[in-house]
C-alpha cells in the first residue's frame, strides 16, 4: 500500500520490534512477495533454500524399542533451488501515459457484471503490460527464484522494520480496543486505542491475527452488535514445541557434557545445510533443519491437550515433560539435545496449535477488511500460514486504486468509496478459495503425519514414502507447488 502511495499507520502491540522473536518460517509465495517489493539483496544472505526432506518411522513408537532405532526411511526428495513465481505489478508510474490510461479504465478490466468487462487474456496482457514501470528498481519484474527457503523470524521482522517505506508510521505499545467499519458519514473507518487515541483513514486493515479485534467487528450483526461466532479459534487437539539453536551453543554444550552421545552427532553432521530430517512415532513428529548462519530449527509436535498459559519454555517442569515425551516416543536424543541447547528470550515456544473458525460473513465490512490469520488461521503442516498472510497483503494492495486514483477515476467521495468497495470484493474472490483450501488440506495433512492407531500409522507411512519417493520427490515437489499458487 505504501509503494502504492498511500500513507499508512501500522499500529504495534509490542513496546518494541523485538530482535528475538518465534523461530523460523518456510517462505515460498510470501517470498515472491519480499523479491517484488525489491527487497532481493535483503533478504537473500538470510535464505536458506530447502534442499532436501528425509523422513523416517521409528519402530513402534514406544519406549520398549532401543532409542532413535529406525524401521524405515520412506525416502528423501530433493528440492529444486530454482523456480519462477510471478506476481502482477502492484505499482503504477504516475508518471506514464500507460498507467493514466490503465486507471482511466479502470472499470473495464474490474468489471463483475459482463458489457464492456475485458478477458482474462486481455487483462493479463493489459496489467504486465505495465510491470516494467511498475514494481521497484528492478526492471526485471517480480519474480522470486528460491522454491521453497526458511528464514528465522527475528531476520525477517529485522528486514521488513529497516526497510519501512517513509509514509508508513510505525505506533509501537498500542492495543486497539474499538473499531469503526464506518465513520465520517461512510467515508473512513476508524480505530480507538487503549488510551483514547482515535486513528482515522480511508481503510483499516485488520493484520491482528487469530484473536483479531477487527474480525470481531467485521462479523458482527449491525442491528444488535452480536457477533456471528462465538469463538474465533478452535484447538486441532495438538501442541508443539518451537526451537532455534545456535549451532555453536549446541556443539559446546555436547563437548561440555560429561557423557557423550556420539549417535546425536552423527545425526547431526549427516545433515547438510537446507536439508531437513523428520522422524514420526506414535501421534508426534520431531523435526530438525539445518540453517545457514549457525542456526537449527527443531520442533517436536505431539497430540495432547492444550498447554495452559504458566506451561511455556521457561518452566522447569515443561521441559522435564517434553524431554519425557521424545524419551517415550523413541525419538532419537539428538531433539532433546537440541531444545536444551536453545536459550531463553524467544527462542523456543511451547504453545497449541489453532485454527481459525471459518467465516459466515464477508472478509470486509465497510471500510474494513480481514488479512491474513484473522480471517483464515491455519495449523503449519504444509508451512503456509505467513505465506498465505503476504499474499493476501500483495493482493489488496494491488487491487486497491492508487493513491492518486482520484485523479482520474473519482469525481466525488461517493465514487471512491464504491471503486474501494469492489477492490475489497475481487480481493476476497481472488485468496478466499485457495486459502481455505490450504486450511483443510492442512488439518488432513497434520492428521496423517500425527496418527497414533497402527492402522494411522500405516496409512501415515505409505502416504508420505509415495508423497517423497515418487519420481524422486516430484509429487512432493507438486505440493508444495500447488499450495504456493499467486492466487492473487
Amino acid at each position: 500500500l505504501a509503494k502504492k502511495g498511500h500513507p499508512v499507520d501500522l499500529i504495534e502491540k509490542h513496546p518494541a520490534v523485538k530482535s528475538q522473536l518465534g523461530a523460523a518460517i518456510g517462505l515460498t509465495g510470501g517470498l515472491a512477495v519480499m523479491r517484488s517489493l525489491g527487497l532481493a539483496r535483503e533478504i537473500d544472505p538470510y535464505l536458506t533454500p530447502m534442499r532436501s526432506f528425509k523422513g523416517s518411522s521409528l519402530v513402534g513408537g514406544g519406549a520398549a524399542e532401543p532409542e532413535g532405532k529406525l524401521t524405515t526411511s520412506f525416502g528423501e526428495a530433493m528440492i529444486p533451488e530454482k523456480a519462477q513465481f510471478e506476481l502482477p505489478p502492484i505499482l503504477l508510474d504516475r508518471r506514464s501515459s500507460e498507467s493514466r490510461n490503465y486507471l482511466r479504465n479502470y472499470e473495464m478490466f474490474h468489471d463483475e457484471g459482463g458489457g464492456a468487462a475485458a478477458s482474462d487474456s486481455q487483462r493479463r496482457r493489459t496489467v504486465h503490460g505495465i510491470s516494467r514501470t511498475a514494481l521497484s528498481d528492478d526492471e526485471s519484474g517480480p519474480s522470486s527464484e528460491a522454491f521453497m527457503a526458511m528464514i528465522t523470524r527475528e531476520h525477517l521482522h529485522a528486514l521488513l522494520h529497516r526497510t519501512l517505506p517513509l509514509n508508513v508510521s510505525l505506533w509501537l505499545n498500542c492495543n486497539v480496543v474499538h473499531v469503526e467499519t464506518i465513520s465520517d458519514g461512510g467515508t473512513s473507518a476508524s480505530v480507538t486505542l487503549s488510551d483514547g487515541t482515535r486513528l482515522t483513514g480511508d481503510l483499516v486493515v485488520g493484520a491482528d491475527g487469530i484473536h483479531s479485534i477487527v474480525r470481531r467487528t467485521v462479523a458482527s450483526d449491525d442491528a444488535d452488535g452480536r457477533t456471528l461466532t462465538t469463538s474465533q479459534r478452535r484447538y486441532t487437539g495438538i501442541s508443539g514445541v518451537y526451537g532455534l539453536v545456535v549451532k555453536h551453543t549446541f556443539e559446546l554444550m555436547m563437548k561440555c557434557s560429561l557423557k557423550k552421545d556420539e549417535k546425536a552427532e552423527a545425526l547431526l553432521e549427516s545433515l547438510p545445510v537446507g536439508g531437513l530430517h523428520e522422524f514420526e512415532g506414535k501421534g508426534a513428529i520431531a523435526t530438525v533443519f539445518n540453517l545457514k548462519r549457525h542456526y537449527m530449527f527443531v520442533f517436536f509436535e505431539a497430540r495432547e491437550d492444550p498447554p495452559t498459559s504458566d506451561e511455556n519454555w521457561t518452566n522447569p517442569a515443561v521441559q522435564e515433560e517434553i524431554s519425557s515425551k521424545i524419551k517415550t516416543q523413541g525419538m532419537p536424543s539428538l531433539f532433546e539435545h537440541l531444545l536444551r541447547a536453545a536459550p531463553d528470550g524467544g527462542r523456543v515456544v511451547h504453545l497449541g496449535l489453532y485454527e481459525s473458525e471459518p467465516m459466515r460473513t464477508s472478509w470486509s465490512r465497510g471500510r474494513a477488511v480481514l488479512l491474513g490469520d484473522s480471517a483464515h488461521a491455519t495449523t503449519p503442516f504444509l508451512g503456509q500460514g505467513a505465506n498465505q498472510a503476504m499474499l493476501d497483503a500483495w493482493s489488496l494492495a494491488f487491487h486497491l486504486p492508487p493513491a492518486n486514483a482520484s485523479d482520474y477515476i473519482c469525481a466525488d467521495d461517493d465514487d471512491l468509496h464504491h471503486h474501494i468497495q469492489k477492490a475489497l470484493h475481487r480481493y476476497e474472490t481472488a485468496r478466499s478459495t485457495h486459502a481455505t483450501n490450504i486450511k483443510s488440506v492442512s488439518r488432513m495433512f497434520g492428521h496423517i503425519r500425527l496418527g497414533i492407531t497402527s492402522w494411522d500409522r500405516c496409512v501415515r507411512r505409505c502416504f508420505m514414502q509415495t508423497l517423497l519417493t515418487c519420481g524422486r520427490g516430484c509429487l512432493f515437489r507438486q505440493m508444495l507447488k500447488w499450495a504456493s499458487q499467486l492466487n492473487v
